[in-house]
């Protein structure tokens, strides 16, 4: 899936890999966007850090985020 920052910097995220929701926010914030993932309690939260007004925005690629949640939280897949 595409992260999109508060000053639309996109990034692609790739969580094929990810076993666990610590690889998941580690992929998140390895990448070369203004976006911090962390966990609250038992969700995932994104937070934009890039100062601008546009907002997180999340879209899909390949086989979409939703797959991939489903692989990684729920182990379907």
């Amino acid at each position: 899936f595409k992260l999109i920052d508060g000053k639309d910097k996109e990034a692609v995220i790739n969580i094929r890999e990810a076993q666990t929701v610590g690889d998941v926010i580690d992929v998140i914030n390895a990448a070369d966007v203004d976006i911090r993932a962390e966990l609250r309690g038992e969700s995932l939260a994104l937070v934009d850090t890039s100062g601008g007004n546009n907002g997180i925005r999340v879209r899909e690629q390949g086989e979409g985020p939703m797959e991939e949640v489903r692989r990684v939280y729920l182990g379907q897949g």
